[in-house]
């Protein structure tokens, strides 16, 4: 049987690797997929499959927060040895997420129409195809929803293997269904209606990895008023982050869809989907973080609780650092060698804006994760209900200035405020420490990337040959390894590696 979440270093490594690997998956797929999408599909097509990424991600907001209360709820019935409840958990939760998932098809099989003909700019002879395309995905979101059911239960459980071996492949599968529709001569409708097989198939292997894992699941429990009042009552302020969270990443591109033609979505689209896959790496760090936290905040832990945060921060920032410096200096060929020279011309500035906000914002989800785990998820949700008007005003005004740029640097600016701000209350709530932070190498790690930056710069303007190109590339990444070798990891980290390469040499 499962045990429940311990804060231990060796299980908190072995399930970021895995949420890495899992993660890195689609976002391969994703970038060898992406350009001939493009050309199959054409431009305008292209930006309307980036507004069906928007909903199938935004579909979360229906969620209320169940998905991690599942998770929660779970954890705690195997720690205190009550696995008689979590079929009372489970079902009440998959219950719940149905009706849920049924509604919110509903409210989108309603603004379809609203969304195609009045509000984006979609080509008339395009319109039809696009609002039946919307029509079929608004029956995809029940089965994300109680999919998000299941998962909590694999992730409770600390099964991060099974629930990656799952969900990878269908990720993954996104980027691939538009590419083999668009070659098979598919619509949108198509490619629409292959998304929503793909997702029942992932819901009902889901299903079948759960009950091998907890066979006493298998039938449905009783609805449990007691179990839906808990389960809705921690998830309703997390609700509130889960429902204006994605508006704050996704409205942009419905704002450039009206302000500009639908060609700049996908202008807008393509560097934000290369560069925020990097999120794989603070998101591998979350999942795995937030059951560690939840346990040592409940226990007082806190000079353990302030060396883990203080940790994770050290590493986001000298893993995506360094990536970050070489995204920004590198972009026009990043782009150009993706996507086209054409297409580069109109999204360096983006990636490289964009580029900067995600590396603050890996940072901020550290802050954000703490606080949802010392069981005050009202203040994030407050926080981002502040934002929002805030944030909207802004992007409009910027978009309608500066185009899609404008869009990528008020995205940045939010993200940016948004991060002094969670850090300031984690402090308030002792849940940090300046102190700490300081002694765990963040300003080293900073000094390190900017040297780093500083060293990129002479490579970029002194390169001219490719011989001279990978000669320097090299010399880059090997000065890279050293700062993370004498910079970034503490004494007692580099003994551990070294003594884990002796015992792997034959």
């Amino acid at each position: 049987m499962p045990n429940s979440p311990r804060p231990e270093g060796q299980l908190l490594a072995r399930n970021t690797l895995i949420n890495l690997l899992g993660q890195g998956l689609p976002l391969v797929v994703a970038f060898i997929a992406i350009p001939p999408t493009v050309h199959v599909l054409g431009i305008d097509r292209f930006g309307v499959l980036g507004l069906i990424w928007v909903i199938l991600g935004y579909f979360g907001v229906f969620d209320l927060g169940l998905g991690r209360a599942t998770t929660r709820f779970v954890a705690e019935a195997l720690g205190s040895q009550k696995q008689h409840r979590i079929p009372l958990i489970l079902w009440n939760a998959v219950f719940a997420q149905t009706l849920l998932g049924l509604l919110g098809g509903l409210a989108l099989l309603s603004l379809a129409p609203f969304l195609v003909d009045h509000t984006l700019n979609i080509p008339v002879e395009s319109q039809n195809e696009v609002r039946t395309a919307f029509y079929i995905l608004a029956a995809v979101l029940p089965l994300v929803l109680v999919g998000s059911s299941f998962s909590g239960l694999l992730e409770a459980s600390q099964r991060f293997d099974l629930l990656n071996a799952v969900r990878a492949p269908f990720t993954a599968a996104n980027y691939l269904i538009p590419l083999v529709g668009g070659l098979a001569g598919f619509g949108l409708p198509g490619i629409a209606g292959f998304l929503l097989l793909s997702r029942l198939l992932m819901l009902i292997i889901f299903y079948r990895v759960c009950v091998k894992l907890f066979p006493f699941i298998r039938s449905p429990a009783r609805l449990s008023r007691s179990e839906l009042r808990l389960l809705l009552s921690f998830g309703g302020w997390i609700s509130v982050s889960g429902i204006v969270g994605p508006v704050l990443v996704y409205f942009d591109r419905f704002i450039i869809g009206t302000l500009l033609p639908i060609s700049a979505v996908a202008y807008y689209t393509m560097p934000y989907e290369m560069v925020t896959r990097l999120w794989i790496i603070p998101g591998s760090f979350i999942a795995t973080l937030f059951p560690a936290f939840s346990y040592l905040t409940t226990t007082g832990g806190k000079a353990a609780l302030g060396l883990l945060t203080a940790r994770s921060v050290r590493y986001i920032l000298a893993s995506l650092g360094v990536i970050t410096v070489f995204i920004v200096i590198y972009a026009s060929d990043l782009l150009n060698l993706w996507v086209g020279e054409s297409i580069a011309r109109e999204s360096t500035s983006v990636l490289q804006i964009l580029c900067l906000g995600v590396l603050v914002n890996s940072l901020a989800q550290i802050a954000y994760t703490l606080i949802q785990a010392h069981g005050r998820p009202d203040l994030t949700a407050k926080l981002h209900l502040l934002e929002l008007p805030l944030y909207l005003l802004l992007v409009w005004e910027l978009v309608r200035l500066w185009g899609v740029v404008g869009a990528a640097l008020a995205w940045t600016l939010r993200v940016t405020v948004d991060a002094l701000i969670l850090f300031l209350l984690a402090h308030r709530l002792s849940l940090i420490s300046p102190l700490a932070l300081w002694r765990e190498s963040v300003p080293q790690v900073a000094g390190g990337v900017l040297a780093f930056s500083a060293i990129a710069s002479i490579v970029v303007t002194r390169g001219n040959l490719l011989w001279e190109q990978v000669a320097l590339f090299f010399t880059l990444l090997l000065i890279a390894l050293g700062m993370v070798w004498k910079g970034f990891l503490t004494e007692k980290e580099r003994r551990r590696i070294v003594g884990w390469l002796k015992r792997e040499t034959p």
